[in-house]
């Protein structure tokens, strides 16, 4: 069949007919357009149209996903400090809460809310854009907060790492100079 690639013992029905194959059999362009990269044992779809200038599309709208999200979880942040601010809450509590949200932990928070809290609100929950971007609050909320609580982490496991590395390395000093007795 002309749609069909083997490679080794696998078989791949692939999106259209092959139209052409690299010297190297490596990749096969097919009659849809799409290029598939073959090596010794699998077959991956290269890209969605098979060049360079598709994948930077695809990347520059992941991109803008990214950045929107980003721009909305700031706003989102003053828009908490302005609420309190308007609900008569005292200065200690204000500047409490702002410097707890301009913190990695708290930029992280109120992104993964974001993104929880998005696909519940009726009438846009079922667009797929407002999933792509519920989905991009939580990972980077998800990924915000957890350098954040690698890097306290790191804060006092550090040292302790450089203290037993330290031990180590003078175990390794002293079997060494055990060996040449």
């Amino acid at each position: 069949m002309k749609n069909e690639f083997k490679i080794g013992d696998k078989v791949m029905v692939l999106p259209g007919e092959i139209i052409g194959i690299d010297g190297n059999g490596n990749l096969i362009r097919c009659s849809n357009g799409e290029i598939i990269r073959a090596s010794n044992d699998s077959i991956i779809l290269a890209n969605e149209k098979g060049n360079t200038m598709s994948t930077i599309t695809d990347r520059g709208k992941k991109a803008i996903v990214r950045t929107s999200g980003r721009k909305i979880t700031k706003t989102t942040k003053s828009a908490i400090i302005k609420a309190l601010q308007s609900k008569g809450a005292d200065n200690t509590t204000v500047s409490f809460v702002s410097s707890f949200l301009e913190t990695e932990l708290g930029t992280g928070l109120v992104s993964e809310l974001i993104g929880i809290l998005l696909p519940q609100i009726p009438k846009i929950n079922t667009d797929p854009r407002v999933q792509m971007m519920a989905e991009e609050f939580q990972v980077e909320g998800l990924a915000t907060m957890g350098n954040a609580l690698l890097d306290e982490m790191l804060k006092f496991s550090g040292p302790v790492i450089e203290e037993v590395m330290a031990s180590l390395s003078n175990i390794d000093k002293e079997s060494k100079e055990e060996t040449k007795e």
